[in-house]
């Protein structure tokens, strides 16, 4: 049986890694990843000590650019309360094996026990749309061409 472990701390030197996995049209730059490193509540997970995901959420207050979906929820007062899934990515080497569900269930649980009530953000995958739905999210507006890319967009209202 594998050993899971779930970190809240950025590891080192993960800089780039996971923007690999995403087309160009969606990879951050190294100020966003900074900004979301120090502002937002990340969350690395790894099997067998090997790095296998991440998963970022920030006030949407607080997010590197604004995003149009979030502006109910973009007030001081929301910060303690709900979180922006800016991005959740298993590696390319780990896919299909569950980690995306192990890892979005921790999260919110951890997230729920920290005091917050609500998770929202853009699923752009099926695999990712069926998690959240599976979580008792809503699903609300569609985006096509999500950031300039090829993926659709939807967004989501996950309460913990």
């Amino acid at each position: 049986m594998p050993s899971v472990e779930f970190v809240t701390k950025c590891p080192k030197n993960v800089n780039r890694i996971f923007e690999k996995c995403y087309e160009e049209e969606l990879q951050e730059d190294s100020d966003t990843l900074q900004h979301l490193y120090l502002q937002g509540r990340g969350m690395w997970m790894y099997v067998d000590r090997a790095l296998v995901g991440e998963t970022i959420g920030i006030a949407p207050s607080r997010a590197p650019e604004p995003v149009e979906d979030t502006k109910p929820w973009a007030k001081e007062e929301n910060n303690k309360s709900c979180l922006y899934i800016w991005t959740t990515t298993i590696l390319p080497q780990h896919q299909g094996r569950g980690f995306a569900k192990l890892l979005c269930a921790y999260y919110a649980g951890y997230m729920k026990a920290l005091g917050f009530q609500l998770l929202i953000g853009h699923a752009t995958s099926d695999s990712m749309r069926g998690i959240r739905a599976w979580m008792g999210a809503d699903f609300t507006v569609e985006h096509d061409n999500w950031r300039g890319s090829k993926k659709k967009a939807v967004f989501y209202v996950q309460n913990l």
